[in-house]
Order: C-alpha cells, then structure tokens, then sequence
C-alpha cells in the first residue's frame, strides 16, 4: 500500500510540475526539470559527503 501511495504522489508533483511550467515556457519544460534535479542532485551529495 505505501509502495502505491509513494508512485501516486510521484505521479501527482510530476504533473503538477508540468501543469506549472507549461504556461510559462512550454519550450524549457524538460531543460528546466533537468536543471532542478541536477541541483537537489548536488545539493544532497554535498549533504551525504
């Protein structure tokens, strides 16, 4: 069940990312996206090291 809850809200913040972005520049959606990764993706090896 949780498995299932975690995937949803996954699914949820994916679309609603999406649905915020789309309006603003529907052009940079997947550059903006991979930007924002690439920093908490950063940011949490900084915080593990």
């Amino acid at each position: 069940m949780k498995k299932i809850l975690g995937v949803l809200t996954i699914v949820v913040l994916l679309v609603s990312v999406c649905f915020y972005f789309f309006p603003k520049q529907p052009k940079n959606i997947f550059d903006e996206i991979y930007q924002e990764t690439e920093k908490t993706y950063r940011s949490n090896n900084i915080l593990r090291h």
